[in-house]
């Protein structure tokens, strides 16, 4: 099982590979929601906003997967968003690992 940390304590290589993962997770289900490692990039980066969660999961240092998670409701319900794993590691936990914020 990874292990599931801040991903802003991260280095840029770790923010890269979690915009990968976004790319490559919704390419086939959802194709226009960050078509572009660009726009994956700036959802990572405004996922590490001061008020919102982000956390990774790691394997051997390297990211298989990633959530963020935002305020609403005057902070009284947290929305995840997003959710990713990357497509070589789904369907082992990972997705609800990080979910349950183990």
């Amino acid at each position: 099982m990874p292990v599931i940390v801040d991903l802003a304590g991260q280095p840029d290589s770790v923010r890269a590979q979690a915009a990968q993962i976004l790319v490559d997770a919704f390419r086939v289900m959802a194709p226009g929601a960050w078509p572009t490692l660009a726009e994956a990039t700036d959802e990572v980066n405004d996922a590490l906003t001061d008020d919102k969660i982000c956390r990774v999961a790691l394997v051997e240092g390297r990211a298989v997967g990633w959530i963020g998670a935002l305020p609403l409701y005057d902070d009284r319900v947290w929305e995840l968003h997003p959710l990713a794993v990357d497509p070589a590691q789904q369907g082992q936990g990972i997705g609800r690992a990080m979910g349950s914020g183990s």
